[in-house]
C-alpha cells in the first residue's frame, strides 16, 4: 500500500470518532510535541515548554472562565533569571498577565482539537479568547517598557483549530491606538486533509516546527529585552502593580473576520498601595537573604569538598611513601640475607681449609715420630 493510500484510510478510519481518539491518533500528527523532539535530538527546541489540556490556572482571563487549550506551548520558566521574574511580578500564589502555569511563560501557540459539523467553529472560540489572554500580557509588557510601537499590528501569536477532516492556521496580532487595544487574527491557511490526494497532511506538523525554531527563539529575545527596561522593584518603593490592576472588556467577538476588542483602563491606586509595596519590600529582603544564605552554603560546600580532596590527597601520599618505606626494608631485608649468605659460604670454605691444614699438620707430625 502507497503512502497516499495508507493515508486515505487513516483519515477515513477517523471519521467521526471522538475527540479523544482524535487527540490520541491524529494530533500529534497535526502538532507535534516538541519536548519528545528536543529528547530525540532537536536541542533547539530545549526552551520550550507544553502542555495538553492543562488548565491556565495562572493566568487572569480575558472573559469568562480561564483557557483550557487541547495542546499549549510557551517558554520555559527557566528561560527566565529572578530578576526578570521579580520584574514580571510573578508569585507563586498570584495570577499573572504573563504565565499560563507555574512553568509555562508567554504561551505563543495553541491547538483546540474538536469534531461534529460545528467543530472548526468551535475550536476557533477558545483559540482566540486564548491567544487574546496571551497577547494582553505582551501589550501590558510593552506599556510597561514604553515600547508599545514593537507590538503594534505584529503577529504575536498563533493558533490551529482542526477536527477529523481539516484544519485552520490564525496568526493573531494586536493594534494599539492609545489607551484602545483591538485584537485582530488574521486566517494563513485553511484545508482539507484528503484534498489532492493528501498533500497537505503535513502542512500544520511543519509549521508548528517553523514556529517553535524560526519564530520563538527571536521573540524571546526581544521579550526580554523588554522586561530589561522594566523598572527592578529591588530598587524601587514601589512594586509593578500597574499590569495587575482590573481591566475592563469589550465582548469577544466568535466570527473570524470580525475584531477582537478591549478598552482597557487602569484602576486609581487604592490606600493599600503602600502596604502592598511595604510587603514586597519584606519579601525582596527575604529573597535576597535566602539567596545569600544559598551563596554561603555553596561556598562552605566547596571549601568542604576542598578539604575533603586535601585530606584525599594527604592520606594518598602517606600510603604511597608506606609502601615505598616497606618496599625499602625488603629490598634492605633480602641486601642483608644475601650478604649472610656470602659469608656463610666463606666460613665454610675457610673451616674446610683449616680442616685440611689440620690434616696436613697430623701427617707430617706422624711422618717425624716415626723417623
Amino acid at each position: 500500500m502507497v503512502a497516499e493510500d495508507r493515508a486515505l484510510s487513516f483519515h477515513t478510519n477517523l471519521r467521526g470518532r471522538s475527540e479523544s481518539r482524535l487527540g490520541a491518533d491524529l494530533h500529534p500528527r497535526i502538532m507535534p510535541s516538541v519536548e519528545n523532539l528536543c529528547i530525540l535530538g532537536q536541542q533547539e527546541l530545549g526552551n520550550l515548554r507544553e502542555g495538553y489540556n492543562d488548565s491556565w490556572i495562572k493566568s487572569i482571563p480575558f472573559y469568562g472562565p480561564r483557557p483550557q487549550p487541547d495542546h499549549t506551548i510557551g517558554y520555559n520558566w527557566s528561560n527566565f533569571n529572578e530578576q526578570e521574574r521579580r520584574k514580571l511580578g510573578v508569585e507563586p500564589t498570584k495570577k499573572s498577565l504573563y504565565t499560563a502555569r507555574e512553568d509555562i511563560y508567554f504561551p505563543f501557540l495553541t491547538a483546540e482539537v474538536k469534531c461534529g459539523k460545528q467543530g472548526l467553529e468551535l475550536a476557533d472560540m477558545p483559540n482566540a479568547h486564548s491567544m487574546t489572554v496571551h497577547q494582553r500580557g505582551i501589550v501590558d509588557l510593552a506599556r510597561g517598557a514604553k515600547r508599545t510601537n514593537v507590538v503594534h499590528r505584529r503577529v504575536l501569536g498563533f493558533s490551529m483549530s482542526h477536527d477529523d477532516n481539516g484544519a485552520r492556521i490564525y496568526a493573531h496580532y494586536p493594534e494599539v491606538n492609545g489607551e484602545e487595544i483591538t485584537y485582530w487574527r488574521e486566517t494563513l491557511r485553511e484545508f482539507t486533509f484528503g484534498r489532492d490526494k493528501g498533500k497537505d497532511r503535513w502542512r500544520c506538523y511543519q509549521f508548528t516546527i517553523n514556529v517553535c525554531k524560526i519564530f520563538a527563539l527571536p521573540f524571546l529575545k526581544q521579550l526580554r529585552e523588554l522586561i530589561e527596561q522594566l523598572p527592578d522593584p529591588a530598587t524601587q518603593s514601589f512594586g509593578l502593580s500597574a499590569g495587575f490592576d482590573d481591566i475592563s472588556v469589550q465582548n469577544l467577538q466568535d466570527d473570524a473576520s470580525t475584531v477582537e476588542s478591549q478598552d482597557e483602563s487602569f484602576k486609581k491606586p487604592s490606600g493599600s498601595r503602600g502596604l502592598q509595596a511595604e510587603l514586597r519590600t519584606i519579601v525582596n529582603s527575604l529573597q535576597r537573604q535566602l539567596a545569600q544564605q544559598r551563596q554561603d552554603a555553596e561556598q562552605q560546600r566547596q571549601d568542604t569538598k576542598e578539604r575533603e580532596t586535601a585530606l584525599l590527597t594527604q592520606l594518598e601520599k602517606q600510603r604511597i611513601d608506606h609502601l615505598q618505606q616497606r618496599q625499602g626494608l625488603e629490598q634492605q631485608q633480602r641486601e642483608l640475607m644475601s650478604v649472610l649468605a656470602t659469608q656463610s659460604k666463606q666460613i665454610e670454605k675457610q673451616n674446610t681449609e683449616i680442616e685440611k691444614l689440620t690434616s696436613h699438620i697430623k701427617e707430617l707430625l706422624q711422618k717425624r715420630q716415626s723417623l
